[in-house]
């Protein structure tokens, strides 16, 4: 999806990841009370998130997350 329905999509509650959101220090992000919020549950600076935001590389390419998060046994296989 593009940056206007990620947008839209996080203001609706929607968890959203980019394959360069690790780059800004987190896997996803959502909004809360119009504010953004990164997956540790920090809440960001709304200003930075939108100027970056802005940059080309954002344009396009968001996805959902995924309801379901894989949890790993201390083994490595998975816990479902």
């Amino acid at each position: 999806m593009n940056i206007e329905e990620a947008i839209k999509a996080m203001k609706g509650g929607a968890k959203l990841t980019h394959k360069y959101l690790p780059a800004m220090g987190t896997q996803y992000l959502y909004v809360i009370d119009e504010e953004y919020v990164d997956s540790k549950g920090y809440i960001l600076n709304k200003t930075d998130v939108e100027s970056r935001l802005k940059a080309n590389i954002f344009k396009f390419g968001w996805q959902k997350v995924e309801s379901k998060q894989i949890k790993y046994e201390s083994n490595g296989y998975k816990v479902k």
